[in-house]
């Protein structure tokens, strides 16, 4: 994984969330993380296009499926 953001944020999901859970809002990532609030956000609508995660305005993001399944994509 060549993004170090989102090899933290994947490495932060899979120690902190389980699959259909819902998340903390970004902000609260980010701070955990140690990236900024737009990064977080970026890189979650990537794992949203991958199918990992279920992103809807209004609604917080659920995890859909292991992010480390799909590591090769990143």
């Amino acid at each position: 994984m060549k993004d170090a953001c989102m090899r933290d944020l994947v490495c932060w999901i899979n120690k902190n969330v389980e699959v259909g859970d819902q998340m903390i809002g970004y902000e609260l990532i980010a701070g955990k993380v140690g990236y900024n609030r737009t990064s977080i956000r970026e890189r979650m609508a990537k794992l949203g296009c991958l199918g990992i995660v279920s992103i809807a305005p209004g609604k917080r993001t659920v995890l859909l499926k292991d992010p480390l399944s799909e590591e090769e994509y990143f």
